[in-house]
């Protein structure tokens, strides 16, 4: 079975219900050669200046969702030429697998190979590994400024051994590359609104026509407040535009329209709160061929591409995450004279606020998921479910179990939001875990023990802890191998204190409905007979030895990282990923 370990901060929902539902797999093999640093001439620049609008945009509606657009293509052009690219995390990333890059909303990513269309290879904090491109967003403006270069080489940060990060510096201005981006955003919203309308009218009311089918419930609860949202944007979009001044889009002042309509986008925590009910029942009325059929011809009607309307549902929630990075890479290229700079500071750090809460709440409810998976796979288990009281993993490891007037077995403790979980290897089956008994937080007593002899259990100790449970009367003792391992384990205690208190401040609380929602869906994956993995064509390149592969494995005393995975809410066909070649 492996430990479990979950990526804390690391998930996110839509990249996983891409890649399930369109069933991508991970590169079969891929070669050893790194892009290197070559630097394109001024014929090549010109011609990527001259590129249309639609290549330099992206779309957060049907080109977001099922490819890349224009920008990639050019990209994997680029790509031949050994270039590196540019990219902002949309959604966080688990590192599922030891080859995988894991990173978190907002991270920049070094673009090292596009080759296979849905896995892109790169690196992030000095780690490398694939992840997938539905969960990056390519950066409007790829090459450096001029300002750019000279702050690189006042702070040291140019070597000639590294790799480039640019395509050569850029003969654009500020107020060019700003232009761009404003476009970017402008088109990027007029798209969503064209999803949001596509809904309401190509769906919600075919819904509302056929009450034989739906009754009013059903689709409040599957649609939830859609069409406010599209009422709300399509007047934010009005706002936008008016504020774009089109002969000169650099001079355009956006943050404010931002600011003014602040209140309105907390409506997506309506929307995002209510998307796993909305999940659950869509699943529900899948399972019958009418209902099947019937959003089918919804969407053929509409003209709209194939992709089935939980993917569409989830929209607002991608577009809502997006807001930050565009905002963050309009205030790069805007002057701090600009008369809009610190509007857009403003704006930037509103919209931050309502994306850092959305995103941790989709992650949490994929740890749910994970956390019924991976209870499923313990033997023994007693009592009431784990996903009852906890909704994610904060540290794990091995001790030593200690009695009164004995020594017992390794223990392997697992500590959740919550509780303290402790389980014995089994013998005869390998990296299989047998249940042995749990503690709640919430009513105990974390004590540092100090070393020699523990007067309740009699029995000589070095690096214990003991945790005692005020209401049960139970205590368990357990002894780290070092001291550093009790030092993390009395670090990890505070943290899990510091979470729940957290959790408690912001009113995260999952209703009943999402945890069931995360059980149909751990039975499903579990229960899912296996996919062959498609045939991958062999890359006709190989990458330098000195390029390295993240070997992080799952043991002792690790934090939150996840060694294989086990699925994700969204209850679509997956694949098993073939692990990529080591380099020779």
């Amino acid at each position: 079975m492996g430990d479990l370990n979950l990526c804390k901060g690391m998930c996110s929902p839509y990249p996983f219900f891409y890649l399930y539902y369109n069933k991508i797999l991970f590169p079969k093999k891929v070669g050893a050669r790194l892009p290197g640093g070559n630097v394109l001439s001024e014929d090549e620049q010109d011609g990527r200046a001259g590129t249309s609008e639609d290549d330099e945009m992206m779309s957060d509606s049907e080109s977001s969702i099922t490819s890349l657009t224009d920008k990639k293509k050019s990209f994997e052009q680029t790509m031949d030429e050994e270039i590196v690219m540019l990219a902002e995390a949309v959604w966080d990333h688990v590192a599922m697998e030891p080859e995988e890059l894991a990173f978190r909303a907002g991270d920049v990513i070094d673009v090292l190979d596009t080759l296979d269309r849905d896995w892109w290879w790169g690196s992030c904090r000095g780690e490398h590994g694939w992840f997938p491109a539905a969960f990056v967003r390519l950066r409007v403006s790829q090459e450096d400024t001029v300002e750019d270069c000279l702050a690189a080489m006042a702070s040291g940060g140019s070597s000639g051994t590294q790799l480039r990060r640019r395509t050569s510096v850029s003969l654009l201005s500020n107020e060019q590359v700003r232009t761009s981006v404003v476009r970017e955003l402008v088109q990027t919203e007029r798209d969503f609104v064209k999803v949001l309308r596509d809904v309401a009218e190509g769906y919600i009311a075919e819904c509302r026509r056929r009450t034989d089918m739906f009754t009013e419930e059903q689709i409040e609860t599957i649609f939830i407040n859609l069409e406010e949202l599209l009422d709300f944007q399509s007047e934010f979009l009005k706002d936008l535009e008016d504020r774009i001044d089109w002969n000169a889009p650099y001079k355009s002042c956006i943050g404010e329209c931002f600011l003014n309509h602040r209140a309105g986008f907390r409506m997506y925590s309506e929307y995002c709160n209510s998307h796993p009910m909305a999940t659950a029942t869509l699943q529900e009325l899948y399972h019958h061929n009418r209902y099947s059929k019937f959003f089918e011809a919804c969407r053929l009607m509409r003209g709209l591409i194939e992709i089935p309307l939980d993917g569409y549902l989830l929209t607002p929630i991608q577009r809502i995450c997006k807001y930050p990075l565009q905002l963050a890479e309009l205030l790069k290229y805007t002057k701090t004279d600009h008369p809009d700079y610190h509007k857009i500071q403003e704006a930037l750090e509103a919209m931050r606020d309502v994306a850092v809460l959305i995103n941790e709440r989709k992650r949490r409810m994929e740890s749910l998921e994970k956390l019924a998976a991976w209870q499923m796979r313990v033997e023994g288990w007693e009592g009431e479910d784990l996903i009852e009281v906890s909704s994610q993993l904060i540290y794990q490891g091995d001790a030593m179990r200690v009695k009164t007037g004995m020594w017992t077995n390794n223990i392997t403790l697992f500590l959740f939001d919550h509780q303290l979980v402790y389980c014995k290897k089994d013998i005869l089956k390998r990296d299989t875990y047998v249940y042995k008994g749990r503690i709640y937080l919430d009513t105990s007593e974390v004590i540092d023990v100090p070393d020699g002899k523990d007067l309740q259990s009699g029995v000589t100790v070095r690096h214990c802890l003991k945790v005692y449970s005020c209401v049960r009367d139970k205590w368990l003792l357990f002894c780290c191998r070092t001291a550093e391992e009790k030092r993390r384990w009395l670090a990890a205690m505070a943290e899990e204190r510091r979470l729940v208190a957290k959790d408690r401040n912001d009113g995260l609380e999952f209703p009943a409905a999402a945890r069931q929602l995360a059980r149909l869906a751990a039975n499903r994956q579990q229960n899912r007979p296996p996919i062959k993995p498609r045939n991958v064509a062999d890359k006709a390149y190989k990458r330098e030895s000195a390029y390295e592969m993240p070997t992080t494995m799952v043991g002792q005393g690790t934090t939150n990282s996840l060694g294989r995975k086990v699925g994700t809410w969204f209850m679509f066909g997956s694949s098993k990923k073939s692990t990529r070649l080591q380099p020779s």
